[in-house]
């Protein structure tokens, strides 16, 4: 008669994973039967779900993370959703094993559940420059936890200037965040682009900054601009601001 640690071996060697996943299973043998579901190519998309199910998720954790790419190549969003639902304290020691590529996919799932650590958060918008560009903008202006300077040598890299522009003005630096979107404004002009988003933009952020701004370096190359196009409204919204005083 078969010895049973025999019929495993028999049943791994020949690929039989349905039949490692019952003596596993049996055995109370749980990270072995989440790897027979992760070399099992006709139930490896199941492999989140069990984790999920499993009421022995402190015996899986180490495999997890040893294993992570394994499950990133499985579905990296999902893995991400995983870890950080049911182990976010291993979250981050499982993201430095994984290639960039992978980080980013993993990091979405984490997102996606949140309370992600600050350098995971950092490391996503990071990512995303270069990834998923439209992104950031959006997640620059709405999000504080995150870390400025590493973020700003990214949109810096993939010369996203609304973002650069979001990033200055979170950090106090209003005059050079006026003075890339009076760039893009000017930019617009001259290529016919959006003008209207353009002028939006530049007036929004002087009337942030108020009185933080020079007049005479921003309020008065605006108003010029504006009047060569003549863009009454806009110009009448900015005179109207009480923090113009063009004697400054």
């Amino acid at each position: 008669m078969l010895h049973e640690d025999s019929v495993v071996e028999i049943a791994r060697a020949a690929e039989f994973y349905k039949v490692c996943s019952v003596l596993h299973e049996e055995r109370g043998e749980h990270s072995l039967l989440l790897k027979c579901l992760l070399l099992d190519n006709t139930r490896k998309s199941r492999v989140f779900d069990f984790i999920a199910e499993s009421s022995h998720k402190a015996s899986l954790e180490h495999f997890i993370v040893q294993n992570i790419q394994h499950f990133v190549d499985v579905d990296g969003v999902k893995a991400g959703v995983t870890v950080q639902s049911y182990f976010p304290h291993v979250f981050t020691e499982a993201l430095s094993s994984l290639p960039e590529r992978a980080k980013f996919a993993f990091l979405q799932g984490g997102m996606e559940v949140g309370n992600l650590p600050t350098d995971s958060v950092t490391k996503y918008i990071q990512l995303c420059c270069q990834y998923e560009p439209d992104k950031v903008l959006s997640l620059v202006r709405s999000r504080n936890d995150f870390k400025i300077t590493p973020v700003l040598e990214s949109v810096r890299q993939y010369q996203l200037e609304e973002a650069e522009a979001m990033l200055l003005e979170k950090s106090g630096d209003f005059q050079g965040a006026f003075d890339i979107l009076f760039r893009r404004l000017q930019g617009a002009i001259q290529s016919s682009g959006n003008i209207e988003a353009a002028t939006e933009s530049v007036v929004a952020l002087g009337q942030a900054a108020g009185d933080k701004l020079n007049a005479q370096t921003t309020w008065l190359p605006l108003l010029q601009c504006l009047h060569r196009l003549e863009s009454h409204e806009t110009l009448k919204r900015i005179l109207s601001c009480p923090n113009l005083n063009v004697n400054n």
